[in-house]
């Protein structure tokens, strides 16, 4: 891009940025988001749950890698932090709580106590921020925790084509804040930025996104934290560092919701078209059925190749056109299940 079309692209996303920040909204549309210039399109998932994303600018790892690199154990110990994987919590149920109480001997009395003892825990557990920490920490245990078949010292990020970097190292003063509590006075922030370290090659980066909000109460659409964090990422790699003169930005975005579910959104910009393809919510409240491993194999993503040929500056008819076949109804909220590929 010349400057005069890299200073255009800046103002635009100044200007969305400034839109999103005055919103009243929490939960964004497809519709809504198009009138801010913005095309929202919900995903297909394919049989083994992978995101089919068009373009495909990231690419799930291609193996199990928490079934072929088990956590190793054996380094654990005084001499080193713990670093194993904290268990991903089922919600407190009466059953649970009953056992927990079983030393009661009267029923009634048991009953009551564990009763009491059940709202307690919900209340802890359900919090939004907890909640939300709690996933996120979960998938990222498993990326840093040491394991058997990789060499000592390294975890999974090595099997990344990106690795990561220091957000306060790439945001400088001038850009807009990464963490807020400012939208809806409900917390939001962007951790875990992972990009290309010789920092010349390829403009694709990966983040994760935690807001406080109940994404599953409006699974159709995005929430404005997420929106606000992608635009935030946006403005920060296109007026400063490596890539400011490119026409293609790709971003993966994994998202933590309040209610304990996640959901991976390919952002790209395309000169001054923002593009969002998102996948359903993920349920993560039931480690049996949780998406674990897909998550960390997003993390490890391979990248697609950007041709600036066919994707530099189109019109958003025609990016319209491009995705136009994976749009698509959504899920209930906090569903589980995979769309219809059908």
């Amino acid at each position: 891009m010349n400057n005069q079309a890299q200073s255009r692209r800046n103002e635009h996303l100044t200007w969305v940025y400034d839109q999103l920040q005055g919103c009243g909204e929490i939960y964004l549309e497809p519709a809504h988001l198009r009138t801010l210039q913005i095309l929202a399109l919900p995903t297909h998932v394919s049989d083994d749950g992978e995101v089919l994303f068009h373009p495909r600018f990231f690419k799930a790892h291609p193996a199990r890698v928490l079934g072929e690199y088990p956590v190793n154990q054996s380094v654990m110990g005084p001499a080193n932090p713990p670093r194993g994987v904290p268990p991903l919590c089922d919600p407190p149920s009466l059953e649970k709580e009953l056992w927990n109480h079983v030393h009661i001997a009267d029923d009634g009395d048991r009953i009551q106590a564990a009763r009491d003892s059940l709202a307690d825990r919900l209340s802890q557990y359900w919090h939004e921020w907890t909640c939300v920490q709690r996933v996120h920490g979960h998938i990222q245990s498993h990326i840093l925790a040491p394991r058997f078949g990789r060499p000592e010292g390294s975890t999974l990020c090595e099997l990344g084509a990106l690795q990561p970097s220091l957000l306060q190292e790439v945001a400088s003063s001038n850009d807009p804040p990464t963490a807020s509590t400012c939208a809806n006075n409900m917390n939001w922030q962007i951790e875990d930025l992972l990009e290309d370290s010789s920092r010349n090659t390829n403009p694709h980066t990966i983040m994760s996104v935690l807001t406080e909000v109940d994404a599953g109460a409006e699974p159709a659409s995005l929430t404005l934290h997420e929106v606000l964090a992608a635009v935030t990422m946006m403005r920060i790699r296109t007026s400063h560092g490596p890539w400011t003169s490119n026409a293609i930005h790709p971003l993966l975005m994994i998202s933590y919701t309040g209610d304990g579910c996640g959901r991976i959104t390919q952002v790209s910009l395309h000169g001054e078209t923002l593009i969002l393809q998102y996948s359903p919510l993920w349920d993560f409240q039931h480690s049996d059925s949780a998406p674990v491993e897909l998550f960390v194999r997003y993390y490890l993503s391979g990248l697609g190749s950007v041709s600036l040929m066919d994707y530099a500056n189109p019109d958003a008819d025609a990016l319209t056109g491009l995705v136009s076949s994976l749009t698509l109804d959504t899920t209930a909220g906090g569903s589980s299940e995979k769309m219809d590929v059908s």
